[in-house]
Protein backbone atom coordinates (compact mmCIF):
# COMPACT_ATOMS: atom_id res chain seq x y z
CA UNK A 1 0.00 0.00 0.00
CA UNK A 2 1.58 3.03 -1.00
CA UNK A 3 1.28 6.49 1.19
CA UNK A 4 -1.76 7.59 -0.86
CA UNK A 5 -3.70 4.92 -0.19
CA UNK A 6 -2.88 4.71 3.84
CA UNK A 7 -4.00 8.32 3.93
CA UNK A 8 -7.31 7.14 2.26
CA UNK A 9 -7.80 3.90 4.12
CA UNK A 10 -6.98 6.74 7.64
CA UNK A 11 -3.77 4.29 8.53
CA UNK A 12 -1.70 7.14 8.61
CA UNK A 13 -1.14 9.13 11.50
CA UNK A 14 -0.70 13.28 10.70
CA UNK A 15 1.09 13.69 13.79
CA UNK A 16 3.58 11.82 12.50
CA UNK A 17 3.36 13.35 8.83
CA UNK A 18 3.88 16.55 10.92
CA UNK A 19 6.93 15.62 12.88
CA UNK A 20 8.84 14.38 9.12
CA UNK A 21 7.76 17.87 7.98
CA UNK A 22 9.17 19.41 10.82
CA UNK A 23 12.39 17.60 10.40
CA UNK A 24 12.94 17.75 6.96
CA UNK A 25 12.45 21.88 7.24
CA UNK A 26 15.19 22.27 9.99
CA UNK A 27 17.56 19.78 7.96
CA UNK A 28 17.54 22.13 5.07
CA UNK A 29 17.29 25.54 7.24
CA UNK A 30 20.48 23.71 8.85
CA UNK A 31 22.56 22.79 5.57
CA UNK A 32 21.57 26.16 3.77
CA UNK A 33 21.24 28.31 6.24
CA UNK A 34 17.87 29.73 5.33
CA UNK A 35 14.22 28.44 4.61
CA UNK A 36 13.43 27.21 1.05
CA UNK A 37 11.65 29.00 -1.17
CA UNK A 38 8.77 26.88 -1.66
CA UNK A 39 7.82 23.38 -0.66
CA UNK A 40 5.28 20.71 -2.32
CA UNK A 41 5.14 17.14 -1.79
CA UNK A 42 6.48 14.13 -4.43
CA UNK A 43 3.14 13.06 -6.23
CA UNK A 44 1.70 16.14 -4.81
CA UNK A 45 0.80 14.31 -1.69
CA UNK A 46 0.57 17.45 0.07
CA UNK A 47 -2.37 18.32 -1.56
CA UNK A 48 -4.10 15.02 0.23
CA UNK A 49 -7.27 15.78 2.70
CA UNK A 50 -5.77 15.81 6.31
CA UNK A 51 -2.01 16.31 4.87
CA UNK A 52 -2.73 19.30 3.50
CA UNK A 53 -3.45 20.52 6.61
CA UNK A 54 -0.51 19.54 8.93
CA UNK A 55 1.19 20.32 5.74
CA UNK A 56 0.26 24.04 5.44
CA UNK A 57 1.12 24.41 10.05
CA UNK A 58 4.71 23.15 9.16
CA UNK A 59 4.96 25.67 6.51
CA UNK A 60 3.79 28.51 8.20
CA UNK A 61 5.48 27.56 11.56
CA UNK A 62 9.00 27.33 9.35
CA UNK A 63 8.19 31.19 7.58
CA UNK A 64 8.12 29.37 4.01
CA UNK A 65 5.32 31.35 1.90
CA UNK A 66 4.84 29.25 -1.18
CA UNK A 67 3.65 26.23 -2.12
CA UNK A 68 2.57 24.44 -5.21
CA UNK A 69 -1.46 24.01 -6.16
CA UNK A 70 -1.68 21.48 -9.14
CA UNK A 71 -4.59 22.11 -10.88
CA UNK A 72 -4.32 22.15 -14.61
CA UNK A 73 -6.94 23.28 -16.47
CA UNK A 74 -8.56 21.13 -19.19
CA UNK A 75 -6.42 17.96 -17.79
CA UNK A 76 -9.81 15.82 -18.33
CA UNK A 77 -9.51 16.30 -21.88
CA UNK A 78 -6.19 15.70 -22.56
CA UNK A 79 -6.57 12.41 -24.78
CA UNK A 80 -3.15 11.20 -25.11
CA UNK A 81 -2.56 10.45 -21.63
CA UNK A 82 -3.26 6.95 -20.50
CA UNK A 83 -6.37 6.15 -18.48
CA UNK A 84 -4.49 5.56 -15.71
CA UNK A 85 -2.62 8.71 -15.76
CA UNK A 86 -5.06 11.08 -16.76
CA UNK A 87 -7.51 9.53 -13.66
CA UNK A 88 -4.15 10.52 -11.52
CA UNK A 89 -4.04 13.62 -12.77
CA UNK A 90 -7.77 14.43 -11.90
CA UNK A 91 -7.52 12.91 -8.43
CA UNK A 92 -4.66 15.74 -7.74
CA UNK A 93 -6.63 18.23 -9.38
CA UNK A 94 -9.81 17.33 -7.05
CA UNK A 95 -7.53 17.21 -4.23
CA UNK A 96 -5.80 20.68 -4.94
CA UNK A 97 -9.32 22.36 -5.05
CA UNK A 98 -9.81 21.46 -1.18
CA UNK A 99 -6.40 22.12 -0.34
CA UNK A 100 -6.91 25.30 -1.02
CA UNK A 101 -8.70 26.82 2.04
CA UNK A 102 -6.46 25.11 4.14
CA UNK A 103 -2.97 26.60 2.50
CA UNK A 104 -4.85 30.04 2.16
CA UNK A 105 -5.81 30.17 5.32
CA UNK A 106 -2.29 29.49 6.91
CA UNK A 107 -1.15 32.69 4.64
CA UNK A 108 0.54 30.00 2.01
CA UNK A 109 0.82 31.62 -1.88
CA UNK A 110 0.63 29.82 -5.45
CA UNK A 111 1.05 30.89 -8.96
CA UNK A 112 -2.14 31.78 -10.65
CA UNK A 113 -2.38 28.79 -12.96
CA UNK A 114 -0.07 25.21 -13.00
CA UNK A 115 0.98 23.05 -15.87
CA UNK A 116 2.43 19.89 -15.70
CA UNK A 117 0.26 17.05 -15.79
CA UNK A 118 -0.36 16.90 -19.45
CA UNK A 119 3.30 17.44 -20.37
CA UNK A 120 4.71 14.74 -17.73
CA UNK A 121 8.03 12.23 -19.09
CA UNK A 122 7.27 10.87 -22.81
CA UNK A 123 4.14 13.01 -22.88
CA UNK A 124 6.37 16.40 -23.10
CA UNK A 125 6.96 18.14 -26.20
CA UNK A 126 6.95 22.47 -27.37
CA UNK A 127 3.49 21.93 -28.73
CA UNK A 128 2.19 20.37 -25.73
CA UNK A 129 4.08 22.73 -23.47
CA UNK A 130 2.28 26.04 -25.43
CA UNK A 131 -0.82 24.20 -25.95
CA UNK A 132 -0.88 23.62 -21.84
CA UNK A 133 -0.15 27.12 -20.77
CA UNK A 134 -2.53 28.73 -23.44
CA UNK A 135 -5.00 26.69 -21.79
CA UNK A 136 -3.95 27.83 -18.69
CA UNK A 137 -4.18 31.28 -19.57
CA UNK A 138 -6.56 31.51 -21.48
CA UNK A 139 -9.49 34.50 -20.80
CA UNK A 140 -6.31 36.90 -19.04
CA UNK A 141 -7.98 40.46 -19.88
CA UNK A 142 -5.29 42.57 -22.49
CA UNK A 143 -2.97 44.22 -20.57
CA UNK A 144 -3.05 42.03 -17.16
CA UNK A 145 -0.56 39.27 -16.26
CA UNK A 146 -0.58 35.81 -14.58
CA UNK A 147 1.83 33.61 -13.01
CA UNK A 148 1.92 29.94 -14.40
CA UNK A 149 4.22 27.24 -13.12
CA UNK A 150 5.40 24.94 -15.41
CA UNK A 151 6.10 21.41 -13.68
CA UNK A 152 9.11 19.48 -15.08
CA UNK A 153 11.47 16.68 -13.99
CA UNK A 154 14.40 17.46 -16.74
CA UNK A 155 17.44 15.39 -15.99
CA UNK A 156 19.50 12.01 -16.79
CA UNK A 157 18.15 8.19 -15.45
CA UNK A 158 19.18 7.39 -11.85
CA UNK A 159 21.51 4.29 -11.91
CA UNK A 160 20.43 2.54 -8.49
CA UNK A 161 21.17 2.47 -5.91
CA UNK A 162 22.16 6.51 -6.12
CA UNK A 163 19.44 8.49 -6.08
CA UNK A 164 16.23 8.81 -4.50
CA UNK A 165 14.53 9.88 -1.22
CA UNK A 166 16.24 7.38 1.51
CA UNK A 167 15.09 4.02 -0.74
CA UNK A 168 16.90 4.21 -3.80
CA UNK A 169 15.68 5.98 -7.36
CA UNK A 170 12.09 5.10 -8.29
CA UNK A 171 11.43 4.22 -11.99
CA UNK A 172 10.65 7.67 -13.35
CA UNK A 173 13.78 8.54 -12.31
CA UNK A 174 15.59 5.57 -13.84
CA UNK A 175 13.82 6.00 -17.40
CA UNK A 176 14.81 8.02 -20.52
CA UNK A 177 11.46 10.05 -19.75
CA UNK A 178 13.66 12.46 -17.59
CA UNK A 179 16.27 13.01 -20.39
CA UNK A 180 13.07 13.36 -22.95
CA UNK A 181 12.06 16.27 -20.82
CA UNK A 182 15.03 17.66 -20.70
CA UNK A 183 15.67 17.77 -24.23
CA UNK A 184 12.37 19.15 -24.99
CA UNK A 185 12.99 22.25 -22.27
CA UNK A 186 16.28 23.20 -23.82
CA UNK A 187 15.29 22.80 -27.26
CA UNK A 188 15.39 26.52 -28.71
CA UNK A 189 12.02 26.35 -30.33
CA UNK A 190 10.36 25.48 -27.44
CA UNK A 191 12.07 29.08 -25.86
CA UNK A 192 11.39 30.64 -28.88
CA UNK A 193 7.87 29.84 -28.93
CA UNK A 194 7.24 30.77 -25.28
CA UNK A 195 8.36 34.20 -26.48
CA UNK A 196 6.62 34.24 -29.54
CA UNK A 197 3.38 33.86 -27.09
CA UNK A 198 4.16 36.58 -24.99
CA UNK A 199 5.39 34.72 -21.91
CA UNK A 200 8.59 35.77 -20.24
CA UNK A 201 10.71 33.05 -18.20
CA UNK A 202 11.84 33.93 -14.47
CA UNK A 203 12.62 31.78 -11.72
CA UNK A 204 10.36 31.90 -8.26
CA UNK A 205 12.39 34.19 -6.48
CA UNK A 206 11.48 36.99 -9.40
CA UNK A 207 8.28 36.86 -8.88
CA UNK A 208 6.06 39.19 -7.45
CA UNK A 209 3.85 36.95 -5.73
CA UNK A 210 0.19 38.10 -4.74
CA UNK A 211 -2.24 36.16 -1.99
CA UNK A 212 -4.98 34.41 -3.53
CA UNK A 213 -7.69 37.18 -3.91
CA UNK A 214 -5.84 39.71 -4.59
CA UNK A 215 -6.26 41.69 -8.10
CA UNK A 216 -3.86 40.67 -10.89
CA UNK A 217 -0.55 42.76 -11.37
CA UNK A 218 -1.14 45.19 -14.01
CA UNK A 219 2.54 44.25 -15.90
CA UNK A 220 2.46 43.62 -19.96
CA UNK A 221 3.67 40.26 -19.82
CA UNK A 222 2.75 36.85 -18.62
CA UNK A 223 5.17 35.07 -16.68
CA UNK A 224 6.10 31.49 -16.09
CA UNK A 225 9.17 29.63 -14.05
CA UNK A 226 10.30 26.34 -14.39
CA UNK A 227 11.73 24.87 -10.77
CA UNK A 228 12.51 21.18 -9.28
CA UNK A 229 11.11 20.38 -5.93
CA UNK A 230 13.32 21.44 -3.39
CA UNK A 231 11.88 18.84 -0.51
Amino acid sequence: MGFREAVAAGDVALSQVREELEAQLSRFQELLGGNPTHVDGHQHVHVLPGVCQVFAEALQAHGVRFTRLPLERGIGSCTWLEAPARAFACAVAHDARAAAGPFSRRGLRWTDAFVGLSTCGRHMSVHRVSGALARALEGTPTGHSLTAELMAHPGYPSVPPAGGCGEGPDAFSCSWERLHELHVLTEPTLRARLAQDGVQLCALHDLDFKRPGEGVPGEATLETFLEPSQL
